[in-house]
């Protein structure tokens, strides 16, 4: 009888299983402790502390100071607080967080992976502007500065007797409802002093549909979005109202916000569906 020979596992490799070492900043480098921009155009920025300014270079070299309402009440850091949509001008910019020496040339700040900041995100900023921290290939700190995506912003809504009243003070054209496989209008609805009302009378023939509210005028839409959103998925933590049928209850219009902030409205759900 012959015997296979039995095979003896490779001897594991000292560390395999270990995860690999977390990045360490370039010697002498200034590291940020905390870095964000929260409301959506405030620069909260924290470094070791160390001489210096801290300040913002752009993609041609430039170095924008950066100012701050902060006291002297930050032991062991170098810290600002920064109006960016003062300081920066609009449009699509990326700018590198450096330290100024009192002598010698700006040296960029290094900082840590980022912490993602789900639930929660930075809103866009008033004058349309959407800014966000960012960490370069390097290991560089980065200010991102981009357009917002378009859109109209819902003030409220209001439930009547037998409607929904969408309330959109900086639109103009009319309200429409596209279905969402083919953008084919299922509903529009007039605006009237800024107000779109959703009526249960206006609601086409019984059929689950899923639908995105946009505005405008000859297919020149525009979503309409949560302003000033500042939730990743604002779908399970904004709720909004619901339409119902008054003489069972039953849902005839939900509306939800879908991730980004873009309101949808469904149509006569199936009972117990959102």
């Amino acid at each position: 009888m012959k015997l296979a020979r039995r095979r003896v596992p490779p001897e594991p490799t000292p560390g395999a299983d270990l995860p690999p070492a977390p990045p360490t900043p370039p010697r002498g480098a200034p590291v940020s402790a905390y870095a964000a921009v929260l409301d959506g155009r405030t620069l909260w920025l924290a470094i070791d502390l160390r001489p210096g300014r801290l300040a913002l270079r752009g993609a041609d070299g430039a170095v924008l100071a950066l100012p701050s309402d902060l006291g002297d009440d930050s032991p062991g850091f170098l810290a600002v607080r920064s109006d960016l949509a003062a300081l920066l001008p609009l449009g699509d910019a990326e700018y590198d967080v450096v330290l100024v020496p009192d002598r010698g040339r700006p040296v960029a700040v290094w900082t840590a992976p980022l912490a993602p900041l789900d639930p929660v995100r930075v809103p866009p900023g008033p004058d349309g502007r959407q800014l966000a921290v960012r960490r370069g290939d390097d290991g560089t700190l980065r200010i991102v500065q981009r357009s917002a995506d378009p859109g109209v912003g819902l003030a409220r809504v209001d439930l009547a007797d037998d409607a929904l009243l969408l309330h959109l003070p900086d639109a103009s054209g009319e309200v429409v409802l596209l279905a969402d496989l083919d953008d084919r209008p299922v509903l529009r609805l007039p605006l009237e002093a800024g107000v779109a009302r959703l009526r249960l009378a206006d609601l086409p023939a019984p059929a689950d549909v899923q639908t995105r509210v946009v505005v405008g005028t000859d297919d020149d839409w525009l979503p309409v979005r949560r302003p000033r959103n500042d939730l990743a998925n604002a779908g399970h933590a904004a709720l909004l109202p619901v339409l119902a049928d008054p003489e069972d209850g039953h849902a005839l219009v939900r509306l939800r916000w879908r991730p980004g902030g873009v309101l949808s409205a469904r149509l006569h759900p199936e009972w117990g569906q959102s």
